[in-house]
Protein backbone atom coordinates (compact mmCIF):
# COMPACT_ATOMS: atom_id res chain seq x y z
CA UNK A 1 0.00 0.00 0.00
CA UNK A 2 1.41 3.11 -1.30
CA UNK A 3 1.65 6.31 1.59
CA UNK A 4 -0.91 9.01 1.67
CA UNK A 5 0.32 12.24 -0.33
CA UNK A 6 -1.24 14.09 2.35
CA UNK A 7 -1.53 13.94 5.68
CA UNK A 8 -2.72 16.56 8.55
CA UNK A 9 -1.08 17.33 11.61
CA UNK A 10 -2.38 19.09 14.50
CA UNK A 11 0.53 21.15 16.28
CA UNK A 12 -0.14 22.32 20.34
CA UNK A 13 0.59 25.64 19.41
CA UNK A 14 -3.06 25.37 18.85
CA UNK A 15 -3.90 25.03 22.42
CA UNK A 16 -2.15 28.92 22.67
CA UNK A 17 -4.54 30.03 19.53
CA UNK A 18 -7.65 28.40 21.50
CA UNK A 19 -6.66 29.68 25.19
CA UNK A 20 -4.01 32.89 25.25
CA UNK A 21 -6.27 34.43 22.31
CA UNK A 22 -9.84 33.20 22.74
CA UNK A 23 -10.95 36.30 24.62
CA UNK A 24 -9.61 40.09 24.82
CA UNK A 25 -10.63 41.19 28.34
CA UNK A 26 -11.08 39.31 31.90
CA UNK A 27 -14.87 39.69 31.60
CA UNK A 28 -15.30 37.69 28.91
CA UNK A 29 -13.32 35.10 30.68
CA UNK A 30 -15.10 35.03 33.55
CA UNK A 31 -18.09 34.60 31.27
CA UNK A 32 -17.60 31.42 30.52
CA UNK A 33 -16.84 29.84 34.35
CA UNK A 34 -20.10 31.38 34.84
CA UNK A 35 -21.16 29.44 31.80
CA UNK A 36 -19.89 25.69 33.02
CA UNK A 37 -21.46 26.91 36.76
CA UNK A 38 -25.23 27.36 34.48
CA UNK A 39 -24.54 24.20 33.06
CA UNK A 40 -23.82 22.48 36.60
CA UNK A 41 -27.28 23.62 37.28
CA UNK A 42 -25.42 25.90 39.88
CA UNK A 43 -27.97 28.57 41.55
CA UNK A 44 -25.04 30.57 43.26
CA UNK A 45 -21.30 31.76 41.71
CA UNK A 46 -19.25 33.47 44.45
CA UNK A 47 -16.37 35.34 42.29
CA UNK A 48 -13.63 37.30 44.50
CA UNK A 49 -10.15 38.93 43.14
CA UNK A 50 -7.34 40.23 44.99
CA UNK A 51 -3.92 41.11 43.61
CA UNK A 52 -2.66 38.59 42.51
CA UNK A 53 -5.66 35.44 42.35
CA UNK A 54 -9.01 35.10 41.07
CA UNK A 55 -11.84 32.45 43.04
CA UNK A 56 -14.71 31.34 41.69
CA UNK A 57 -17.00 29.46 43.64
CA UNK A 58 -20.24 27.39 42.45
CA UNK A 59 -22.58 25.27 44.14
CA UNK A 60 -23.46 23.30 41.35
CA UNK A 61 -23.67 19.28 41.02
CA UNK A 62 -19.82 18.93 41.28
CA UNK A 63 -17.62 16.25 39.33
CA UNK A 64 -15.80 13.19 40.10
CA UNK A 65 -12.78 11.68 39.29
CA UNK A 66 -14.41 10.68 35.88
CA UNK A 67 -15.82 14.06 35.00
CA UNK A 68 -13.32 15.87 35.49
CA UNK A 69 -11.08 13.37 32.93
CA UNK A 70 -13.76 12.40 30.34
CA UNK A 71 -15.08 15.87 29.83
CA UNK A 72 -13.77 18.68 31.78
CA UNK A 73 -10.39 18.10 30.70
CA UNK A 74 -11.32 16.68 27.45
CA UNK A 75 -10.71 19.39 24.93
CA UNK A 76 -13.35 19.68 22.25
CA UNK A 77 -16.02 17.83 24.90
CA UNK A 78 -19.88 18.95 23.73
CA UNK A 79 -22.11 19.36 26.53
CA UNK A 80 -25.05 19.34 23.58
CA UNK A 81 -24.21 15.81 22.03
CA UNK A 82 -25.85 14.20 24.75
CA UNK A 83 -28.84 15.75 26.14
CA UNK A 84 -28.46 19.54 25.64
CA UNK A 85 -29.97 19.76 29.02
CA UNK A 86 -28.38 19.85 32.57
CA UNK A 87 -28.73 17.22 35.51
CA UNK A 88 -31.02 18.14 37.45
CA UNK A 89 -32.65 21.32 36.59
CA UNK A 90 -32.90 20.72 32.89
CA UNK A 91 -31.52 23.87 31.81
CA UNK A 92 -30.26 24.15 27.73
CA UNK A 93 -26.25 23.74 28.35
CA UNK A 94 -24.44 26.90 26.93
CA UNK A 95 -21.29 24.76 26.36
CA UNK A 96 -21.06 24.24 22.50
CA UNK A 97 -17.16 23.83 21.73
CA UNK A 98 -15.56 22.33 24.56
CA UNK A 99 -12.75 25.34 24.31
CA UNK A 100 -13.93 27.79 26.61
CA UNK A 101 -12.12 26.77 29.66
CA UNK A 102 -8.74 27.14 27.71
CA UNK A 103 -9.93 30.59 28.09
CA UNK A 104 -8.65 31.11 31.75
CA UNK A 105 -5.43 30.44 30.47
CA UNK A 106 -5.20 34.38 29.02
CA UNK A 107 -5.39 35.88 32.24
CA UNK A 108 -3.20 33.47 34.19
CA UNK A 109 -0.14 30.80 33.98
CA UNK A 110 -1.89 28.18 36.55
CA UNK A 111 -5.37 27.19 36.94
CA UNK A 112 -6.44 25.43 40.57
CA UNK A 113 -9.55 23.57 40.12
CA UNK A 114 -11.25 21.93 43.29
CA UNK A 115 -14.21 19.69 42.75
CA UNK A 116 -16.48 18.01 44.76
CA UNK A 117 -18.74 15.15 44.26
CA UNK A 118 -18.11 12.91 47.25
CA UNK A 119 -20.83 10.48 46.82
CA UNK A 120 -20.91 10.24 50.85
CA UNK A 121 -24.29 10.90 50.66
CA UNK A 122 -26.83 8.31 49.60
CA UNK A 123 -30.33 8.46 48.98
CA UNK A 124 -32.53 8.81 51.24
CA UNK A 125 -32.04 12.77 51.22
CA UNK A 126 -34.48 15.66 53.12
CA UNK A 127 -35.13 18.75 51.11
CA UNK A 128 -36.93 21.71 51.94
CA UNK A 129 -37.73 25.37 50.85
CA UNK A 130 -34.52 28.18 51.96
CA UNK A 131 -37.43 30.14 53.15
CA UNK A 132 -40.80 28.85 54.38
CA UNK A 133 -42.75 27.98 57.84
CA UNK A 134 -45.01 24.66 58.86
CA UNK A 135 -43.35 22.15 56.91
CA UNK A 136 -44.19 22.86 53.58
CA UNK A 137 -42.72 21.51 50.81
CA UNK A 138 -40.35 19.39 52.64
CA UNK A 139 -40.23 16.28 51.67
CA UNK A 140 -37.89 12.71 52.44
CA UNK A 141 -36.56 11.89 48.94
CA UNK A 142 -35.69 8.31 48.02
CA UNK A 143 -34.33 8.51 44.82
CA UNK A 144 -32.24 10.76 42.07
CA UNK A 145 -35.90 10.96 39.58
CA UNK A 146 -37.69 11.78 42.32
CA UNK A 147 -35.34 14.86 43.46
CA UNK A 148 -35.35 15.88 39.77
CA UNK A 149 -39.00 15.63 39.68
CA UNK A 150 -39.60 17.89 42.45
CA UNK A 151 -36.52 20.62 41.02
CA UNK A 152 -38.23 20.60 37.82
CA UNK A 153 -41.78 21.45 39.58
CA UNK A 154 -39.73 24.58 40.47
CA UNK A 155 -42.33 25.29 43.23
CA UNK A 156 -39.55 26.15 45.97
CA UNK A 157 -35.44 26.92 46.00
CA UNK A 158 -34.62 23.71 48.02
CA UNK A 159 -31.99 23.01 50.12
CA UNK A 160 -30.69 19.35 50.01
CA UNK A 161 -29.34 17.62 53.15
CA UNK A 162 -28.52 14.05 54.19
CA UNK A 163 -31.70 11.85 55.77
CA UNK A 164 -31.02 11.63 59.23
CA UNK A 165 -33.18 10.40 61.85
CA UNK A 166 -33.46 11.17 65.81
CA UNK A 167 -33.74 14.93 65.91
CA UNK A 168 -34.59 17.35 68.79
CA UNK A 169 -35.07 21.37 69.86
CA UNK A 170 -32.71 23.71 71.67
CA UNK A 171 -34.54 26.72 72.53
CA UNK A 172 -31.25 29.20 73.89
CA UNK A 173 -31.55 32.78 74.62
CA UNK A 174 -28.07 34.67 74.16
CA UNK A 175 -27.78 37.69 76.25
CA UNK A 176 -27.91 41.20 74.40
CA UNK A 177 -25.45 42.63 76.88
CA UNK A 178 -22.83 39.98 77.93
CA UNK A 179 -23.18 37.92 74.30
CA UNK A 180 -23.26 35.02 75.86
CA UNK A 181 -25.12 31.89 75.86
CA UNK A 182 -27.23 32.46 79.50
CA UNK A 183 -30.46 29.49 78.92
CA UNK A 184 -30.64 26.36 76.91
CA UNK A 185 -33.66 24.14 76.47
CA UNK A 186 -33.68 21.00 75.07
CA UNK A 187 -36.36 19.10 73.91
CA UNK A 188 -36.76 15.35 71.71
CA UNK A 189 -39.89 14.99 69.20
CA UNK A 190 -42.25 11.98 70.32
CA UNK A 191 -44.57 13.47 67.84
CA UNK A 192 -44.19 15.83 64.80
CA UNK A 193 -47.33 17.18 62.80
CA UNK A 194 -47.60 19.73 60.14
CA UNK A 195 -46.37 23.02 61.77
CA UNK A 196 -44.08 21.68 63.82
CA UNK A 197 -43.77 18.57 67.16
CA UNK A 198 -47.21 18.32 69.12
CA UNK A 199 -45.69 15.87 71.35
CA UNK A 200 -42.38 16.25 73.40
CA UNK A 201 -40.40 15.70 76.01
CA UNK A 202 -37.39 17.80 78.34
CA UNK A 203 -34.08 16.33 78.33
CA UNK A 204 -30.06 17.22 79.28
CA UNK A 205 -26.94 16.89 77.58
CA UNK A 206 -24.04 18.37 78.44
CA UNK A 207 -22.57 17.41 75.15
CA UNK A 208 -25.57 19.45 73.33
CA UNK A 209 -25.30 22.68 75.85
CA UNK A 210 -21.40 22.28 74.64
CA UNK A 211 -21.77 21.94 70.71
CA UNK A 212 -24.12 25.13 71.27
CA UNK A 213 -22.01 27.55 73.30
CA UNK A 214 -18.67 25.98 70.72
CA UNK A 215 -20.23 27.54 67.64
CA UNK A 216 -22.87 30.66 68.78
CA UNK A 217 -19.76 32.67 68.86
CA UNK A 218 -19.77 33.04 64.73
CA UNK A 219 -23.23 34.29 65.08
CA UNK A 220 -24.17 37.95 65.94
CA UNK A 221 -26.93 37.22 67.82
CA UNK A 222 -29.52 38.35 70.58
CA UNK A 223 -32.44 37.37 72.08
CA UNK A 224 -33.99 33.77 71.93
CA UNK A 225 -33.27 31.50 69.40
CA UNK A 226 -34.89 28.08 68.16
CA UNK A 227 -32.50 25.16 66.51
CA UNK A 228 -33.06 21.72 65.20
CA UNK A 229 -30.65 19.44 65.54
CA UNK A 230 -30.25 15.59 64.41
CA UNK A 231 -28.30 13.51 66.60
CA UNK A 232 -26.14 9.88 65.33
CA UNK A 233 -23.26 7.95 66.39
CA UNK A 234 -22.97 10.28 69.54
CA UNK A 235 -22.62 13.31 67.76
CA UNK A 236 -25.53 16.30 67.47
CA UNK A 237 -25.92 18.18 63.88
CA UNK A 238 -26.98 21.38 63.51
CA UNK A 239 -29.79 21.36 60.67
CA UNK A 240 -31.65 25.13 61.06
CA UNK A 241 -31.40 28.15 62.92
CA UNK A 242 -34.92 30.51 63.57
CA UNK A 243 -34.16 33.86 65.19
CA UNK A 244 -37.22 33.43 67.46
CA UNK A 245 -38.14 30.96 70.37
CA UNK A 246 -40.11 28.14 69.75
CA UNK A 247 -43.61 27.84 69.00
CA UNK A 248 -43.71 25.57 72.23
CA UNK A 249 -42.56 28.38 74.48
CA UNK A 250 -44.86 26.46 76.97
CA UNK A 251 -42.87 23.79 77.17
CA UNK A 252 -40.10 25.39 78.32
CA UNK A 253 -42.02 27.53 80.99
CA UNK A 254 -43.49 24.11 82.42
CA UNK A 255 -40.02 22.82 82.52
CA UNK A 256 -38.67 26.03 84.02
CA UNK A 257 -37.19 28.20 82.02
CA UNK A 258 -38.94 31.50 81.90
CA UNK A 259 -37.58 33.18 78.47
CA UNK A 260 -39.67 36.34 79.17
CA UNK A 261 -38.12 37.62 81.99
CA UNK A 262 -34.96 36.73 80.15
CA UNK A 263 -36.28 39.56 77.55
CA UNK A 264 -37.48 41.79 80.12
CA UNK A 265 -34.12 41.98 82.14
CA UNK A 266 -32.42 42.86 78.91
CA UNK A 267 -34.92 45.60 78.08
CA UNK A 268 -34.19 46.97 81.87
CA UNK A 269 -30.54 47.29 80.83
CA UNK A 270 -29.84 43.82 83.29
CA UNK A 271 -27.09 41.19 82.08
CA UNK A 272 -28.98 38.04 82.35
CA UNK A 273 -26.68 35.49 84.30
CA UNK A 274 -25.64 32.13 82.96
CA UNK A 275 -28.06 29.18 83.85
CA UNK A 276 -27.40 26.45 81.50
CA UNK A 277 -29.84 23.55 81.66
CA UNK A 278 -31.77 25.01 84.57
CA UNK A 279 -35.15 22.89 84.19
CA UNK A 280 -36.74 19.78 84.65
CA UNK A 281 -35.98 16.34 82.94
CA UNK A 282 -38.59 14.30 81.65
CA UNK A 283 -41.34 17.27 81.30
CA UNK A 284 -43.75 16.48 78.11
CA UNK A 285 -45.76 18.24 76.60
CA UNK A 286 -48.64 17.02 74.76
CA UNK A 287 -50.70 19.01 72.39
CA UNK A 288 -54.53 17.96 71.21
CA UNK A 289 -56.62 21.01 71.37
CA UNK A 290 -55.51 21.80 74.50
CA UNK A 291 -52.22 21.97 75.41
CA UNK A 292 -50.53 19.76 78.63
CA UNK A 293 -47.86 20.32 80.81
CA UNK A 294 -46.86 17.15 82.96
CA UNK A 295 -44.05 15.38 84.16
CA UNK A 296 -43.54 12.24 82.87
CA UNK A 297 -43.17 10.56 86.95
CA UNK A 298 -46.93 11.73 87.14
CA UNK A 299 -48.56 10.91 83.62
CA UNK A 300 -46.80 7.28 84.22
CA UNK A 301 -48.42 7.85 88.07
CA UNK A 302 -51.26 8.66 86.65
CA UNK A 303 -51.56 5.53 83.60
CA UNK A 304 -50.70 2.87 86.45
CA UNK A 305 -53.30 4.63 89.12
Amino acid sequence: MSEPKFQMSINLQVLNHLGLNLYSNTSAVLSEVVANAWDADAKEVHISIDSDSITIIDNGTGMDLSDINNKYLTVGYQKRSESGLSPILHRPVMGRKGIGKLSLFSITDLVNISAYFKGEIQFPVFIKPRTGSGSVGAHKVNTMQDLENYYAENAFDYIIQEFMQGDCDADAYIDYYSKEVVSIFSKKKIETRIGGASKTISFKDQRLFDFVQSFMHLFDFAGAIDMDFFFRDGEYYLSEINPRFGGAYLHAYGAGVDFFKLIINNINGVTNEVRIGDYDEGVLMLMYDDVVITKEVDLLRDYHD
